[in-house]
Parts: structure tokens; sequence; C-alpha cells
């Protein structure tokens, strides 16, 4: 046996308990376990809308319909850690089956079960991207803004453009609109210098599936721009 330094989380052997310790450690795991909760519903609303023939002509095979429907963890904390580690894998998987950079995937909630638990937590303005890259065309570099199916981040892009500019009728890889999971699109949908235009939401706006929560926000003017995937912040 190697030598193992004392202390340490965890490691006296000692089996995890899953129970939490205050309000901050309650809310965040029900955060997280409603994330997950929406998007099972929503892979499975995907799956029940389209056929395995729609997946098959879009290029997506049984291999990438497969779905983690559990996760399991040791204590509290790791839970929610590692939990949100492989969440930050799933989405990257939605853009880079696009040819894309990992960006976060947005989805909201129509509605919520009567008796679900209220998850106390803050809900920041909305931010917008306005020139975000329209991943239909072969070259995302010529996105005019706003052309988005609406004015989310993560909202799809438009595919209502002309058949010369979209990437849906190419058959060259690198331009087509095909899985790219093994390779990247010949002209990048980002690129160093690059202008990004933000714009966001005025605090106080009544939000969530039934408007029970109002934005709110305590910082001042906006001074810098922070992108982050999973461990890595530029």
């Amino acid at each position: 046996m190697p030598y193992m330094p004392a202390g340490g989380v965890g490691t006296n052997g000692t089996l995890p308990v899953y129970m939490v310790q205050s309000d901050y450690d309650y809310e965040s795991v029900a955060l997280g376990v409603h994330q997950e909760y929406i998007e099972l519903d929503l892979f499975h609303y995907g799956l029940k809308l389209f056929s395995e023939q729609d997946f098959i002509d879009a290029g997506l095979t049984a291999e990438d319909r497969n779905l983690i429907d559990n996760l399991d963890s040791k204590d509290v904390a790791t839970l929610i850690v590692q939990a949100e580690a492989i969440e930050a894998r799933q989405q990257a998987i939605f853009r880079q089956l696009l040819g894309l950079h990992p960006m976060p995937m947005m989805v909201r909630p129509s509605s919520c079960p009567e008796n679900n638990t209220r998850v106390v937590w803050q809900n920041f303005p909305n931010l917008h991207i306005v020139n975000q890259p329209n991943v239909n065309r072969f070259n995302a570099n010529t996105t005019q803004n706003w052309e988005t199916i609406g004015n989310r981040t993560g909202d799809p892009s438009d595919s209502n453009i002309a058949e010369d500019q979209s990437c849906v009728h190419q058959n060259t890889t690198g331009y087509n609109c095909g899985p790219a999971v093994s390779h990247d699109r010949n002209d990048p949908v980002s690129f160093p210098g690059r202008q990004v235009n933000l714009t966001w939401d005025e605090p106080g706006l009544a939000v969530g599936p039934n408007n029970s929560y109002v934005t709110s926000t305590t910082a001042g003017q906006p001074a810098f721009v922070a992108w982050l995937s999973q461990l890595n912040l530029t």
C-alpha cells in the first residue's frame, strides 16, 4: 500500500452520508435535481416526437440517443459536483454534433406539478447574444442579428435561410450539417477577435413556469465577459 497522508474528507473508510446540513445544501440539491427532471422530460419528448427514421435521416443512430437516466455518487457535495460535471459533458455533446464549440443548452418548463417543492434561489436577468452564430449556414460568420427562433441564449438557430447559404443540402465534409464529432467545420463559428454583441433584460421581471419568481441583481455596470466551459474560464 503506498503512503497515504492523514486527513481528507471521506478517506477513513466510513460510509457516505446523504444528508444536507443547511438550507444552502438543500436548495443546491433541489436545483440540480429539477434541472435533471427538465432534461429527462425533454429527452423523452424528443424521442416521442420524432420517429427512429427521423433520427436516422438527421444522421443520428441509436448510439447518439443513449441517455444516463440515473446518477450515483458519494456525499451530497460530491454528488452535486460530479452530476454537474457530467451535465456539462452532456450539454457539450449537442454542440459537438453540429461541429461547434461546447455551449450550454437552455430549456424552459411549461408547468410544474401542484405538489412540487419550491426551489428558493435567485433568478438573474436574462442575457441575450445578439449575433449568435447560425449553425444552419455553411459559413456561420455571415450570420445577421437575431437569427434564432427565439430570444433566449439556448434557442436553436433559424433554418429559414436561402438555400445557397444553407448547410442542409451540402454534401462536403466540413460544410454540411451532419454530426461532426470527429471533424471541425471548414469555416469556424468563432475566431479570435470576433465581436460578440450582448444585451440583457432589466431586473424585476416575473419568470418561471407560473411567474412565481422575480429576477434581481446586485451587480453594477458590466465590465467583463467570461466564457466558462467545465473547468476552463476565458
